[in-house]
């Protein structure tokens, strides 16, 4: 009897090792079609890098109700957020798988350093590149960007996994696609002659913000999102303040490298456009990615943000690419992330981009940009200022149909009377049941900054972004004061709200954002496919958002 134990374990040892040595493959499907990124030669071994193992999550049907439950105004649990712990439970695969693929990192890594976030459903490697190509039978080589001084490293070839594993990781980040980068603004480039500049005071005067309106809670906060050496200069923050005659009560938070002697131009516009609009907001500015340390910096931005009991409520984020170069599952992962951090009671907003209607196909389709074409963040597009509290859609703000993700429900109405209108490109060239982008606006043209002492304007809707985060911030500010929960994932309130009262946002009727040889989408009433809903009427939006009768929950 002991023998047959014994036969028996040895031949379960053997399936084992031989399920181990099987590897299930996952090719490279779209890298190497990327117009902004070149092939360099292979990565020294003894570089290190950072991978992601996206483990499969349980429940994911359970997360996609949870987060309507806490996030529309109408439901009887609006506002109950919930802890990390609850999403641990909800979504992670187990300690036992965990330290499984752990065992077998550190089998063919023993030098690797190896974290598993709160939530319990990635696990985090950092490890030679020597190591890595072993680990996923694939090679390194070197990409630099052909814009900025970029350098990455990625596979061109498939990377393989134990098919042990097969159904307990969704993909390894890090290894495949290109990084996508800042939304930079254009340096003193007008896209619009009829353009005048921006200011936070103009900005308010349109919005209908008084302009000494400032945050007075120590729970309100807010942060920008920056990548690959995108620095700010104190002083310029400063100087920006005075030329502006803004109160500079805080300072922001510094998290991550940040290098005063080499402002960039859009991290100087998010942190002065988020705290310049959210006056008083406790402002942190987080950066990733350094020279050498991109492999993978927005999934380190996520991760860590998922990874801290105490992240800003609020998130202003100008970064993105052409949602067709992304990899639909590493997009779709992302999309969780973005739904585990909205029922946690937290919100994101993305520049929508600056691509216009996005052409593509030689013409015969358009394509939006990505994370702005994610249902679960808020997509700002563009306006232009044009003077005497004019304002028209830009042609510059990206807007059209998601061709990954259907339109979601709270949009539904809004989008669908676009839709039935009879000014739209040929129906051939979008997809007219994808989500809808953008979902608000804000000023994309002769932005007025401050970088390296000099006052100058700037164009893009990586303007517009920070901009309706710094209003926000407001709205969460009159929620915390009134006893209530921050605002969360906020799409749903936004067109609850729109549906409610057309008189929360402020129309814009006029623009058109054709690009290049297609059409474009054209402003008009209600929601469209440049400026969304519109500007936000801040009167308006705080009554509604502070006024406990809007809500089906009743929180005390």
């Amino acid at each position: 009897k002991k023998m047959n134990k014994l036969l028996i374990s040895l031949a379960t040892l053997c399936c084992f090792f031989i399920l181990i040595e099987s590897r299930i493959y996952h090719p490279n499907e779209n890298y190497l079609s990327h117009p902004q990124w070149e092939f360099g030669g292979k990565t020294p071994k003894e570089n290190v890098v950072s991978l992601y193992f996206a483990l499969k999550q349980k429940n994911l049907d359970q997360l996609d109700e949870l987060l309507v439950s806490v996030s529309d105004p109408k439901s009887p649990d609006y506002g109950r957020y919930v802890t990390h712990e609850y999403l641990r439970e909800l979504l992670s695969p187990g300690e036992e798988v965990i330290e499984n693929i752990k065992n077998w990192i550190r089998k063919v890594a023993p030098e690797a350093t190896l974290s598993v976030p709160l939530t319990g459903d990635w696990i985090i490697a950092r490890l030679t590149v020597g190591s890595a190509e072993r680990l996923l039978n694939t090679e390194f080589h070197e990409f630099k960007h052909v814009a900025k001084d970029i350098v990455i490293n990625r596979s061109k070839v498939q990377y393989s996994i134990p098919r042990y594993f097969e159904n307990f990781i969704d993909f390894v980040g890090g290894v495949h696609g290109h990084l996508a980068v800042n939304i930079d603004p254009q340096f003193e480039e007008k896209k619009s002659e009829f353009a005048q500049q921006v200011t936070p005071d103009i900005a308010k005067g349109i919005f209908n913000i008084s302009k000494t309106l400032s945050a007075t809670n120590s729970g309100t906060t807010q942060a920008t999102a920056n990548f690959l050496e995108q620095y700010i200069s104190i002083s310029d923050l400063k100087k920006f303040f005075s030329d502006m005659d803004l109160p500079y009560t805080k300072e922001p938070s510094i998290h991550g490298p940040n290098n005063q002697t080499e402002p960039g131009i859009e991290a100087s516009l998010d942190i002065q456009y988020i705290m310049g609009m959210g006056l008083n907001v406790t402002t942190a500015f987080i950066s990733f990615g350094g020279r050498h340390e991109g492999q993978e910096p927005f999934l380190e931005w996520i991760s860590t943000l998922l990874n801290t009991t105490d992240a800003p409520l609020l998130h202003s984020a100008s970064y993105g690419d052409v949602e067709s170069t992304i990899e639909l599952d590493y997009a779709t992962r992302c999309n969780v992330e973005f739904q585990k951090f909205g029922t946690l009671g937290h919100t994101i907003f993305f520049a929508s981009g600056d691509d216009g209607a996005g052409c593509a196909d030689k013409c015969s389709s358009t394509s939006p940009n990505w994370p702005a074409s994610s249902p679960f963040v808020v997509a700002v597009g563009g306006v232009v200022y044009e003077g005497d509290d004019k304002v028209e859609g830009d042609r510059i703000s990206s807007g059209g149909f998601s061709n990954y993700f259907s339109q979601y429900s709270a949009q539904s109405d809004a989008v669908n009377a676009y839709l039935s209108s009879s000014n739209l490109p040929t129906t051939t060239s979008f997809n007219k049941t994808g989500r809808g982008i953008p979902d608000i606006a804000s000023f994309s043209e002769d932005v007025q900054i401050d970088v390296f002492g000099l006052q100058f304007g700037i164009g893009g809707t990586s303007c517009a972004s920070p901009t309706m985060a710094g209003v926000f911030s407001l709205i969460n500010d009159a929620r915390l004061n009134a006893g209530q929960p921050s605002l969360g994932y906020l799409n749903p309130l936004l067109y609850t709200f729109y549906s409610q009262n057309n008189d929360a946002f402020i129309d814009v009727t006029e623009g058109n954002n054709a690009d290049s040889c297609c059409q474009g989408y054209t402003c008009t009433d209600g929601w469209d496919a440049v400026t969304g809903l519109g500007l936000p009427n801040f009167p308006v939006l705080v009554s509604m958002a502070t006024d406990p009768n809007n809500f089906g929950s009743k929180l005390e």
